[in-house]
């Protein structure tokens, strides 16, 4: 029996990049406190936390204003095994994210049994539509600042060319 490669938790991380989307199947979904499978959409990591974006193919649970549609034309290099999956609408409501930190997300990454992987990577076009629907999230009054200011971590571009300024990104 071959033995299991012990990649170094940094060369694990850089696996996991902006855009892309990862099926993580056996996510705790924080807004019902149940273990699930769950798509993930990565946004910004930001020193040691990764930021997701949690898809829907449920609209209704969605808040109108901060959300966009995915079609299967929005996603690029899509994994033979979640086409199908994806065929049908998903939708992204800015205010559904997971913030994950880097020992979680490793964990997750190692444990053969969760299958934490890669699905695909969302269309640049679509992508910048998702930047642009951060100015709905400021001007709602029913969305927590806290909610404001993750998100608005999570997607910045600032984030990015600080980072890349600073040699870390």
């Amino acid at each position: 029996m071959p033995s299991k490669l012990n990649l170094p938790n940094n060369i694990i991380l850089q696996k996991i990049l902006k855009q892309h989307l990862y099926y993580d199947k056996k996510s705790k979904d924080p807004y019902i406190n149940r273990i699930k499978p769950k798509f993930k959409l990565a946004g910004n990591c930001i020193l040691s936390d990764y930021f997701f974006h949690l898809p829907t193919t449920r609209k209704g649970a969605c808040k109108q204003s901060c959300t966009i549609a995915l079609y299967l034309s929005d996603w690029e290099n899509v994994a033979s095994e979640f086409e199908s999956q994806l065929r049908n609408a998903c939708y992204c409501d800015l205010t559904k994210y997971e913030i994950v930190s880097h020992v979680g997300l490793v964990e997750k990454i190692k444990d053969r049994n969760n299958g934490f992987r890669y699905v695909s990577r969302l269309c640049d076009l679509k992508y910048k539509k998702l930047l642009k629907l951060e100015k709905n999230l400021h001007k709602n009054p029913h969305i927590s600042r806290e909610t404001k200011d993750n998100v608005e971590k999570g997607l910045s571009k600032g984030v990015d060319s600080l980072l890349s300024k600073l040699d870390l990104g």
